[in-house]
């Protein structure tokens, strides 16, 4: 029988509108399920919010790999410097800044990249 891997979930809600927080030690663990590109850098975290709705619903669990590169028309976590998380979609990126799309209500935002941490793709969402 073969072993299903742990994915470990890094991120608390802390009563923000939208996002999360983002943990460096794991909340819960879910079983891996994501497929054949499925690697030990994987997290996921809990959708919190309805700005991106319909795309994501909360309580759904959204992975993120870190390892493959985002991409503009996918949809991507970004972690702030203040460790605040949000999911939204990558409209582009350059050397200084990164713009993204929320779906509601429709808005495309730009943020200076002295702002942002890091972001990840999105590989999968587990709905119940």
């Amino acid at each position: 029988m073969e072993h299903t891997p742990l994915i470990p979930v890094l991120g608390l809600w802390h009563g923000l509108d939208e996002g999360v927080k983002v943990t460096k030690t794991p909340v819960a663990y879910v079983s891996g399920w994501c497929g054949n590109w499925q690697n030990e850098h994987m997290f996921a975290v809990y959708v919190h919010g309805e700005r991106m709705s319909p795309r994501f619903r909360p309580g759904e669990l959204v992975f993120i790999d870190p390892v493959r590169p985002p991409q503009n028309g996918k949809d991507v976590l970004v972690e702030f410097t203040d460790q605040v998380a949000l999911l939204r979609r990558l409209v582009s990126f350059s050397p200084s800044h990164i713009t993204l799309r929320q779906f509601n209500p429709p808005r495309t935002i730009k943020y200076h990249k002295s702002k942002i941490r890091s972001f990840y793709r999105v590989c999968a969402i587990f709905c119940r």
